[in-house]
């Protein structure tokens, strides 16, 4: 049953879950509370409404997530002030990774701990259900004496990537889940962002439940045996909405011949094949066998957090004779030197000398950040400067995996399935991918890996 609206006394209009909601969060004698809800629901409404209520009561309040798009969309959404987990907690920047795996080493422990807690009162995490067991105690650990946490996410969205297997430590549920089952905790039910008609949360809510997805007027479904060829035909038709990054078409991995790498290749050509001053950027050493080329109007995604594309020695106003900075002169980077891990954006300009590269201009949607092709940088192991650059982190953007995908939305959305992913398949991977969508929803899939998809619930 629909739970019906209910008028507060300032003239908000609130559902009866929703209230039970806010209730709960701004409650003093709830160190922990969750609320849950599919998309649309009302969630991010409700954080706002709660932010206000605990300000209003002097209290200090911080919102978070787990990636820094997530964080910036809330932030867009509520104009409140919202951070990653990661920034909160003050974690050290991350260090060298491994030449051969990829994985990064040092990780080291946040700042923020139980002797050195969080300087805010309240704690509202966005996107819990993507927060992983390590971070999720790391975070608790940090509250201050009375210090409250507030989570809210989608329960059917998909978990955490978690740094070992999870289960064999005897974790059987997330940390959302078990927030959810240990504490007060609220299930949103009745979606108001897409209203009644909606076939994307009609279906969506359908595959919660397990029920394959039907084709509705936003809710195509192109069944083949040959998805490269029909994404191809797909996105020529449509090259004009596609080139925006507004628009996604998101996969299930990277791996593969319908995995990001190759069919963000295929995409590329087709929608900017001869571009102006292309070049090779630099990759990793793990990613060696996956060059890219990228030029002028190509789209482009953030794989890592960026928090400063700044010359190591532009990030101080004052040295000393031997030439290290004197620490008091540190300049805090602007946003236009910052990426986000998963941001899309758009390439506006390639700084060349002669032949030689010397930066790339990328349009985010609110702001430019010009990335220069090396840097200096100093290690935090030995103090020794090098070069580096932060170009290894840009990733063509045409085609994302779901899990780069979560917490952002996008106007339009095309999910592609084929057998050839089947390991990466799965309920939570659909839903997740068909409501990142606010208008329009295109499934190419063969039915076997729909099927598949449905009956797999991860």
């Amino acid at each position: 049953m629909t739970a019906l609206p209910v008028e507060q006394d300032d003239g908000l209009l609130f559902d009866i879950k929703q209230r039970q909601a806010i209730e709960i969060c701004i409650s003093p004698q709830n160190r922990i509370a969750s609320v849950t809800g599919c998309a649309g629901t009302g969630k991010t409404t409700i954080i706002q409404r709660v932010a206000e209520l605990l300000l209003e009561d002097g209290k200090s309040v911080i919102c978070c997530a787990p990636t820094g798009k997530a964080a910036r969309r809330i932030r867009e959404a509520t104009g409140l002030p919202a951070i990653t987990i990661h920034k909160l907690l003050e974690f050290p920047k991350p260090h060298e990774r491994d030449e051969k795996t990829g994985q990064a080493l040092g990780q080291g422990e946040p700042k923020r701990r139980q002797f050195n807690p969080i300087e805010y009162d309240v704690v509202l995490a966005d996107e819990y259900a993507m927060v992983s067991h390590k971070l999720n105690r790391q975070l608790i650990n940090a509250l201050p004496n009375g210090g409250l946490l507030r989570c809210f996410g989608d329960i059917n969205q998909l978990p955490p990537i978690e740094e070992y297997k999870i289960k064999a430590e005897g974790y059987e549920m997330t940390p959302f889940q078990s927030h959810l089952k240990t504490f007060p905790s609220v299930t949103l039910e009745h979606v108001y962002r897409q209203g009644e008609g909606s076939g994307i949360f009609a279906n969506a809510f359908g595959i919660v439940k397990g029920k394959i997805p039907r084709k509705m007027d936003d809710f195509e479904i192109q069944f083949t045996s040959m998805p490269t060829k029909v994404i191809e035909e797909f996105i020529y038709r449509r090259s004009d909405t596609y080139k925006s990054i507004r628009n996604q078409v998101i996969v299930t991995g990277n791996k593969g011949w319908v995995g990001t790498y190759e069919l963000n290749v295929r995409v590329q050509c087709i929608l900017n094949p001869d571009p102006d001053k292309a070049f090779d950027p630099p990759r990793h050493k793990w990613h060696a066998d996956k060059c890219i080329t990228l030029g002028i109007g190509d789209k482009v995604v953030c794989t890592e957090n960026t928090y400063d594309t700044r010359d190591f020695f532009e990030r101080y106003y004052a040295f000393k004779e031997d030439g290290t900075p004197e620490l008091h002169s540190y300049i805090d980077p602007p946003d236009t030197n910052m990426m986000l891990n998963g941001e899309t954006g758009l390439v506006t300009d390639i700084n060349v000398d002669g032949d030689t590269v010397i930066s790339m201009v990328i349009d985010f949607g609110d702001r430019e950040v010009e990335i220069p092709y090396t840097i200096h940088e100093k290690n935090p192991h030995n103090g020794s400067v090098y070069q580096t650059s932060h170009l290894r982190n840009i990733d063509l953007g045409y085609v994302l995996t779901t899990h780069k995908c979560q917490g952002s939305e996008f106007d339009e959305i095309v999910y592609v399935l084929n057998k050839s992913s089947k390991y990466t398949q799965g309920r939570k991977n659909l839903y997740t991918a068909v409501t990142r969508a606010r208008k329009m929803v295109t499934v190419i899939t063969d039915s076997v890996s729909l099927s598949y998809s449905m009956w797999r619930d991860q």
